[in-house]
C-alpha cells in the first residue's frame, strides 16, 4: 500500500472514531434538563374563569406521583392532580374565587419516567375574573353588570323572563314576539324558538290562540343542554316544561303526568288541601333540576313531589310539600317548604329532606321561611324569613344562611322598616349573595341588592336593576 492510501485509510479511521465517539456522546450524554414547554393558563393572565382546569405541558413524560406530591396551589385548594404522558393537570374540587390571585407552585420533586428532576422550582401566577351577574332593567333590557358598578349592554328592550348557564350562555324571553332566546357564550349563532301558544296547552301542542303562554322560573339545568320553566293552562294548572337544546330543531314540550284537576266539592279532600295551600299560601308552584341534569323534581297527579328522569321513569317521591327549593351540591339533601294546614298563621317552614328519607329543620319554627336554595359548593342554605304577621303575601323578610354541617344559623339582611329582602341567589363560587329588595307586599318595586355570603354590609347594585342572575 502507497503513503497516499495508507494515509487516508488512517483519516478515515479517524472520522469513523470520532463518530462514535460523537454518537456515545448523544446516547449516553447528559440530556437537557427536564423543563416546562407550556402552561394554561400563562403566568401573568388575569381574568380567568373559576371553572378553569390548570393545565402544564412539560418537555418529557413525567411521574404522576412525583407530580401529585410537588405541586401547590396557593391559596390552598381542593382538587386532583393527575398526569398521562407530558402532561399534567390540577382540577380544583368545586372550582376557584371569583377575583382571587393564585399562585401554583412545581418544585424540583416532579420526575420524569427517568428520574430526572426539575432544575429549580416553577411558579406560575393567574388572578380570577371578579363577579358578574346578567341584570334586567326596568324597561327589559339586559346588561352585564360587575360589583364595581361596570356594565355592558347584552340584549333588549323588552326582555321577560331570563336565565344565564354556568358557562355563560343566555336565555331570554320577548314576550311581544312569543320567542325564547338562546344566546350563547362561545361560538355559534343566536336560536330563536317559539313557545306554546295559551290556547294549546292542555296536549302540548300549539293551538290556535296567537298570545305565547306566559312563563316562569325559566331555569337552565346542570350542563347546559336543557331548559325549563313553569307555564299555566288554560284551567289554571301550572306544568313544567322542557326544551333540549341538543336537537337540531328544539321544541317546547310539557314534561310529566299534570296534577289531576280538583273541582269544588271534591271527594279528594288531600289532594283539595294540597292545591290550596299551594294557591293560598306560596301562590306559585316550582320545580327542581337534578345534580346530573338528567331528571326533574315535580308534582304527579296526586300533588306530591317526586322524580322523574328526562326518559320518564320515576326514581323516587318525597311527598306532599308546599314547594321546593333545590338539591345540595352531592345530592345529599333537597330543599323544601312546608306548612302546617292546622296552624292559623300558615307559617311556612324550610326542611333538607336527606337521601336517607329523614327530614331536617332549617328554619326557626315561630317564623315564616320560603325560598330555601343550597349554596353551589357547599351545604349551606339561603333562605327568606320573617314574622307571621299579617297575609303571607304582605310580611316583611329577612335572608337567614344556615349551615348543615354545623347547624349554626346566622342573619344575613336586616331590611329597613317596611321593606322585605327576598328572592336570594349564590353567586357561582358562594362568595355572595344576591337578592331582591322591595316594599312589603310590592315585590314589583324592588331592586337588586348583593351582601357577602359569610357576612357583611348589604348594598344595592349601582346599576338599578329589578331582577338578576350570577354570570360566570
Amino acid at each position: 500500500m502507497s503513503p497516499t492510501h495508507r494515509f487516508e485509510a488512517l483519516a478515515a479511521l479517524v472520522v469513523l472514531a470520532l463518530a462514535a465517539v460523537i454518537g456515545l456522546v448523544i446516547v449516553f450524554g447528559e440530556p437537557r434538563p427536564l423543563a416546562i414547554v407550556d402552561a394554561r393558563p400563562t403566568d401573568g393572565t388575569a381574568g380567568v374563569s373559576i371553572t378553569t382546569q390548570i393545565m402544564v405541558v412539560f418537555s418529557r413524560p413525567v411521574d404522576e406521583a412525583s407530580v401529585r406530591a410537588a405541586l401547590s396551589v396557593e391559596p390552598q385548594t381542593e382538587g386532583f392532580v393527575s398526569a398521562a404522558g407530558r402532561r399534567a393537570a390540577f382540577t380544583p374540587r368545586t372550582g376557584l374565587t371569583a377575583d382571587t390571585e393564585y399562585t401554583v407552585t412545581l418544585g424540583i420533586g416532579v420526575r420524569d419516567r427517568a428520574g430526572r428532576s426539575l432544575p429549580r422550582p416553577i411558579t406560575l401566577r393567574f388572578r380570577t375574573r371578579g363577579q358578574a351577574l346578567v341584570v334586567r332593567t326596568a324597561d327589559g333590557r339586559l346588561l352585564r353588570a360587575t360589583l364595581d358598578g361596570a356594565t355592558e349592554p347584552l340584549a333588549g328592550p323588552g326582555i321577560g323572563e331570563f336565565a344565564a348557564s354556568a358557562a355563560g350562555d343566555l336565555a331570554y324571553v320577548l314576550p311581544a314576539e312569543g320567542v325564547l332566546v338562546i344566546k350563547p357564550a362561545g361560538p355559534g349563532g343566536i336560536r330563536r324558538i317559539a313557545l306554546p301558544k295559551a290556547g294549546g296547552l292542555e296536549s302540548g301542542v300549539y293551538g290556535a290562540a296567537t298570545r305565547a303562554v306566559e312563563i316562569h322560573d325559566l331555569t337552565w339545568a346542570p350542563g347546559g343542554a336543557v331548559l325549563g320553566f313553569l307555564a299555566p293552562r288554560r284551567d289554571g294548572v301550572v306544568l313544567p316544561y322542557l326544551v333540549h337544546l341538543t336537537e337540531a330543531i328544539p321544541t317546547v314540550e310539557p314534561f310529566g303526568p299534570p296534577p289531576r284537576p280538583i273541582p269544588g266539592g271534591s271527594p279528594l279532600v288531600v289532594e283539595a288541601l294540597k292545591k290550596s295551600l299551594v294557591e293560598i299560601v306560596y301562590r306559585r308552584e316550582a320545580f327542581a333540576f337534578t345534580p346530573d341534569g338528567r331528571g326533574l323534581i315535580v308534582r304527579d297527579q296526586n300533588w306530591d313531589y317526586v322524580v322523574f328522569g328526562f326518559d320518564g321513569s320515576r326514581r323516587g317521591a318525597f311527598g306532599a310539600f308546599l314547594a321546593v327549593g333545590n338539591v345540595s351540591p352531592r345530592g345529599d339533601f333537597v330543599a323544601f317548604m312546608d306548612v302546617d294546614p292546622a296552624d292559623p298563621a300558615l307559617k311556612r317552614l324550610v326542611v333538607a329532606y336527606e337521601r336517607t328519607g329523614r327530614l331536617r329543620s332549617l328554619s326557626p319554627p315561630d317564623r315564616d321561611s320560603h325560598s330555601a336554595r343550597f349554596a353551589h359548593r357547599t351545604d349551606r342554605v339561603v333562605y327568606a324569613t320573617g314574622e307571621p304577621i299579617g297575609p303571607p303575601g304582605e310580611r316583611r323578610y329577612a335572608l337567614d344562611v344556615v349551615d348543615l354541617a354545623t347547624g349554626i344559623r346566622r342573619r344575613l339582611t336586616h331590611p329597613p322598616a317596611g321593606e322585605s329582602d327576598e328572592g336570594p341567589r349564590w353567586a357561582p363560587d358562594d362568595t355572595w349573595i344576591a337578592f331582591r329588595r322591595a316594599p312589603a307586599g310590592a315585590p314589583e318595586r324592588g331592586r337588586v341588592w348583593v351582601v357577602p355570603a359569610d357576612g357583611g354590609t348589604a348594598r344595592p347594585l349601582a346599576t338599578a336593576a329589578t331582577a338578576a342572575r350570577w354570570s360566570p
